[in-house]
């Protein structure tokens, strides 16, 4: 990707911005959505997030690395990648907070940002570099994006990565095996999609000059995802009889690309949504990127290569929300793995529209939109989507297990009736509900004291039956939402007494906190690198 932009062919004014700076930018943009996002209400029953934290618990407490399950006993819905990333950081941590099992989307993030700032910088400028990485989040998927508990932002990193390495292949002739390792770790963190979002761009060229394929290093490309996908897939799929290929490849692979799961809609029932998803819930990032859609498309065949690059994402996201509008599930957050590439076109758009105001200005400008993104960020988060009922279960569900942890951190564990898994997960608990004749099982023969939690109190007290419901008095109820309380019951007086939480081991904090030091601050170096290297 060359230095020369069509910015600078129309003898528009240069901005002047410092390595340093765009680079310090990029991550005060990261540093105050991650804040806000700290600082914000827990969402962890949203999203199906507290269905991931199972699976990391499934690792944690069961050692269950290869194949793992919720709490109900459902096969995992992805490949593992994610769960063993977000299982070290638990380990590590010694714990279950935001922090620790959302590592893996908090340094994707970052990491993704960083990108974004030096592949932007190094095609358009460092003005443009900048304001891709600070409008990377400044989306409502922006904001969510950086402490999720889900594939989702792992999956869109590595999806960009793959992409850009998919256009660097086909541009520079250069081998694609960086390419196809790139699609195998996306692959075992969300599925064969990465194949498909990270090469729509390269339509974009088929009517320039005919593809020539590098058959060698492509079959050894495949060989390489289906060797390393294969190998786990076939050894969960033994381990656990035959349940990884239901749900992975005909529940989760088949269903969704036909529609024949249960409750799912027919592909192409709503094919508006994704088109509106992507206007709205891109917001502002997503005005930019489409007067860049049609500043790119309209223009006539240019040479280059920072206007191919654009061309190369444009074609992206149009052709994916395209595709996930005729697709038979609908969530925004399939839109995840286009925010990169939307980010990068729009900070280009905007670093034109603003050319000629002077250097001050700009930097001004800039320091000004990571303000308000911080302050944006925390409205939003902190003030208005926490009004919304699962953020409220969220909060509460947080709030209680807060105050019930130091009673269960020890060899006494609290059972579930109706509560969200959610609690399990706070509470650093991997429990199966208990519920019918196994519930009464394990009251009658339990010799150990017995605490459940219950919404439901009425229908827990049909279930167990009299004899056993007059065992059981009420400890603790605390709101759930609205009138609805979250109760515990219990056969004895009060709660364990409260024990010290565990200390983290410090071998694998320190290990875990210097690896990702090293890893960061490579990726740090190298993209000074780039931006030093960038021109104005």
């Amino acid at each position: 990707m060359g230095g020369s932009t069509d910015d600078r062919d129309a003898g528009l004014p240069s901005t002047r911005i410092r390595p340093g700076t765009a680079l310090a930018l990029a991550i005060a943009a990261w540093f105050v959505v991650f804040v806000a996002r700290l600082a914000g209400p827990d969402d962890l029953l949203t999203r199906d997030q507290e269905r991931v934290a199972a699976y990391v618990l499934d690792i944690v407490e069961n050692g269950n690395w290869l194949a793992q399950e919720d709490a109900e006993g459902n096969f995992a819905s992805k490949p593992p990648l994610f769960n063993w990333l977000a299982a070290l950081g638990t380990l590590a941590f010694g714990d279950t907070g935001r922090v620790a099992m959302a590592f893996p989307s908090w340094c994707a993030t970052l990491l993704c940002a960083l990108l974004v700032l030096g592949v932007t910088a190094r095609a358009f400028g460092r003005s443009a570099g900048a304001w891709a990485a600070i409008l990377y989040f400044a989306s409502m998927l922006g904001l969510r994006q950086v402490l999720i508990l889900r594939t989702d932002a792992l999956f869109q990193g590595l999806v960009f990565l793959a992409a850009l390495l998919a256009f660097s292949a086909f541009e520079r002739r250069r081998s694609w095996l960086p390419f196809w390792i790139a699609a195998t770790f996306a692959t075992l963190t969300k599925g064969p999609l990465v194949l498909v979002l990270a090469t729509l761009g390269l339509l974009a060229f088929v009517r320039e000059r005919p593809f020539r394929p590098r058959l060698r290093e492509h079959a050894l490309g495949l060989a390489i995802l289906v060797g390393v996908c294969g190998a786990w897939f076939l050894a969960a799929n033994l381990a656990t009889e035959g349940r990884a290929w239901q749900k992975l490849i005909v529940d989760e692979l088949v269903g969704h690309t036909l529609g024949t799961r249960e409750n799912a809609s027919p592909p192409g029932l709503h094919p508006y949504r994704a088109p509106a998803w992507f206007v709205t819930r891109l917001l502002p990032m997503s005005a930019l990127a489409i007067l860049a859609f049609v500043r790119v498309l309209r223009a006539p065949r240019i040479g280059a290569p920072a206007s191919r690059l654009e061309r190369f994402f444009a074609v992206q996201c149009l052709a994916a929300v395209v595709m996930f509008a005729f697709a038979s599930e609908h969530r925004f957050e399939q839109l995840m793995p286009l925010v990169p590439g939307a980010a990068l076109l729009a900070g280009h758009e905007l670093s034109r529209r603003i050319a000629g105001l002077s250097s001050a200005t700009q930097a001004r400008l800039r320091v000004g939109a990571v303000a308000v993104l911080g302050f944006t960020a925390h409205a939003y988060l902190s003030w208005w989507d926490s009004r919304t009922p699962p953020l409220v279960q969220s909060r509460n569900v947080a709030e209680f297990a807060a105050e019930l942890r130091p009673h269960f951190c020890g060899e006494e564990r609290l059972h579930r009736f109706d509560a969200p898994r959610g609690l399990d997960a706070h509470l650093a608990r991997f429990e199966r509900p208990l519920e019918g004749d196994g519930l009464r099982t394990r009251l009658a023969e339990s010799d150990r004291p017995f605490w459940i939690a219950v919404v439901d109190e009425a229908a827990f007290r049909a279930q167990l039956g009299d004899a056993a419901a007059t065992r059981l008095r009420v400890l603790r109820r605390h709101p759930y939402l609205g009138e609805t309380t979250l109760s515990i019951l219990s056969d004895q007086a009060a709660l364990p007494p409260a024990s010290p939480a565990p200390t983290p081991p410090l071998l694998p904090l320190g290990a875990f906190v210097l690896t990702v030091s090293v890893l960061l601050g490579v990726a740090v170096r190298r993209t000074l690198a780039t931006l030093r290297a960038a021109t104005d």
